[in-house]
C-alpha cells in the first residue's frame, strides 16, 4: 500500500505504519541484492536508503506515542482539542 493510499483510511496505528515501512525497507534491500544492471545500482541504494530512513522516524514516532508524546502522523481530519486532551488523561 502506498502512503496516498494510506491517508484516504481513517484510521491508521503506528504499529501499522512501522510494519509497512519495515516491509518496504525488506522489499528495499531484496531489490538491493538482486540488481544486476550497474544503470540501477545507484537507484537501489537511494531507494534503500530512503525506506530504511522511513522505518527509523515510524519507528521512533511509535516510541513516542507510547510514552504519551507523539502528535498523530496524517490524520484526515484532526480532532477537537477537548477530545485530545480528555483521550490523553485516560491513557
Amino acid at each position: 500500500m502506498k502512503w496516498w493510499e494510506r491517508e484516504a483510511r481513517e484510521e491508521t496505528s503506528y504499529r501499522e505504519l512501522v510494519y509497512e515501512a519495515w516491509a518496504d525497507w525488506q522489499a528495499a534491500m531484496n531489490y538491493f541484492e538482486t540488481v544486476k544492471d550497474p544503470e540501477l545500482v545507484d537507484f537501489a541504494i537511494y531507494d534503500l536508503e530512503a525506506a530504511r530512513r522511513k522505518y527509523m522516524y515510524m519507528l521512533g514516532q511509535v516510541r513516542k506515542d507510547e510514552a504519551g508524546k507523539a502528535v498523530p502522523l496524517a490524520v484526515p481530519e484532526a480532532p477537537a482539542a477537548e477530545a485530545v486532551s480528555a483521550g490523553s488523561q485516560q491513557a
